[in-house]
Order: structure tokens, then C-alpha cells, then sequence
């Protein structure tokens, strides 16, 4: 974890470069004896949980995954034909 936590990326802006690091450190200091997870994907969006429980607790991560790009719709054909 501690290199996963040096590796971040400083172009990250300041809130979410800390985020992660927070994330990333809570991770490796939990003492955990189980984890479970699962994730389901929809095309290129999915969701999903990770769950880890030890004898001081539990910590439970929702994932959600969206896909943010511009999408057009096919131009619609707005002619008529009469016969």
C-alpha cells in the first residue's frame, strides 16, 4: 500500500489527491481477517462492494462506475416522402 500511496499522481487536484490517500491509508492500517467483494459491470458502467471486517470492525466500500462521455444520438431522418 505504501507504494501504491507514493505512486499517486500529483496532477490529481488537492481534495481528491487526499481522499485517496486517506482511503489508501485507512486500508493498510485495518487490521481485517475476511474480505469480500463483488462487482457487475454493464457495458462500460457497473457498481459493486467491497467488505472487510476484523476484530476492530468493518469497512464497507460501494463502488460505482459511470460512463461520462458525450454521447450523440443518431441524426433523426426528418425527411417525408409522399407518393
Amino acid at each position: 500500500m505504501n507504494d501504491l500511496i507514493k505512486t499517486l499522481p500529483e496532477s490529481m487536484s488537492g481534495l481528491k489527491l487526499q481522499l485517496s490517500q486517506i482511503t489508501l491509508e485507512t486500508l493498510r492500517d485495518f487490521a481485517y481477517d475476511r474480505a469480500d467483494g463483488q462487482f457487475r459491470t454493464y457495458g462500460r458502467e457497473g457498481g459493486g462492494t467491497l467488505k472487510f471486517t476484523g476484530p476492530a470492525g468493518a469497512r464497507n466500500f460501494e463502488i460505482n462506475a459511470y460512463d461520462h462521455r458525450w454521447k450523440t444520438d443518431a441524426p433523426q431522418d426528418k425527411s417525408t416522402s409522399t407518393k
